[in-house]
């Protein structure tokens, strides 16, 4: 595969990432808006739990933490890293 291809096939491949991305995001916003105020409080303290236990007391790594912490497949975890998790797991990892 010549250099312009493969350039092409990585921008294709970005594209689609962010368009996941966005589909995902806009999804979870209106599962947020739908549920109960007592589901949301049991969605964000689990999530907190797991990235806690996940990043700081196993210290695993990004893709364990959101594999075996969080039980999630590949899709699930690009697109949490594009929304900012890699950002709040490194800031986690670095303080």
């Amino acid at each position: 595969m010549d250099k312009k291809r493969l350039s092409q096939k990585i921008e294709r491949f970005k594209r689609d990432i962010e368009v996941y991305s966005e589909e995902m995001k806009d999804a979870s916003d209106g599962w947020w808006a739908e549920v109960s105020e007592e589901e949301r409080e049991y969605a964000f303290l689990s999530v907190i739990s797991r990235l806690y236990t996940g990043v700081l007391v196993e210290n695993k790594s990004i893709h364990d933490t959101m594999s075996d912490t969080f039980d999630f497949d590949e899709p699930i975890t690009i697109a949490c890293i594009s929304c900012g998790f890699d950002e709040i797991y490194n800031r986690l990892r670095n303080e």
